[in-house]
Parts: C-alpha cells; sequence; structure tokens
C-alpha cells in the first residue's frame, strides 16, 4: 500500500496546488410552510492536480470536451484522512476555477482506499 499512497503524494507534490473541497447540502423542504431551508456549505482544503483527458477518451457523452481529471489523495497533509469522500455534484474550487464532480474512481492498494481520481466538469 506505501508504494501506491507514495506514488499519489508524489504526483501531488509536484504537481499539485491547494483547492477547497466543496460539498453544498441542500435545505430541508418543510411542507407546512411551502419553504425550503438554505443550503449549507462543509469547506475542506485539499492538494489536487488536474489532468487532461486524451483526445481517443472523449466521446461527447461521459467525458465532454472540457472535461479533465482531478487526482485527490484520500489523506490530507498531516496524513490523516480526508473528513469526506468525493463524490458526484460536490465542488473544488481554487486558482480561479470551480469545477463540480462529474465522477468519481477510487484507487486502492491491498483493498485500503489510497487516493480518488475525479471526473470534473465547469
Amino acid at each position: 500500500m506505501a508504494d501506491l499512497r507514495g506514488a499519489v503524494q508524489d504526483l501531488l507534490a509536484e504537481h499539485g496546488y491547494s483547492v477547497t473541497f466543496r460539498r453544498v447540502t441542500e435545505g430541508a423542504y418543510d411542507p407546512a410552510t411551502g419553504q425550503t431551508d438554505a443550503a449549507s456549505t462543509n469547506d475542506e482544503t485539499v492538494t489536487m492536480a488536474f489532468l487532461g483527458y486524451k483526445i481517443a477518451e472523449i466521446d461527447g457523452s461521459q467525458i465532454q470536451r472540457g472535461d479533465r481529471k482531478a487526482i485527490l489523495s484520500a489523506y490530507d497533509s498531516s496524513g490523516s484522512l480526508l473528513s469526506k469522500t468525493p463524490r458526484v455534484n460536490d465542488q473544488f474550487v481554487g486558482e480561479g476555477d470551480k469545477v463540480s464532480v462529474i465522477d468519481v474512481q477510487t484507487i486502492k492498494s491491498a483493498g485500503v482506499v489510497v487516493g480518488y481520481v475525479c471526473q470534473v466538469r465547469e
């Protein structure tokens, strides 16, 4: 496990930068009032690297032109697990960029999650 985890960490050390990992939770609907509570956000700072898709991978439907891969470690800079795992509709914000998660694949070594590859779109 250490080798694959180390490979993810090395990639991020060389090519990554800090971004905000944001999860927006919609407010609850109250049928009595017809109102919806305000949405809440949960932000966490993570290190991530963006990679482009190869032209042959872009099919125009599942992977569209402009989509990118976001590589993210399952661990923060102190070596602790992240407080949440990426899922569809989460956002990454930073460097003048805001993208939404379209799909998530886990990177595992010996059955242990060491990172994530997220398909993201502006």
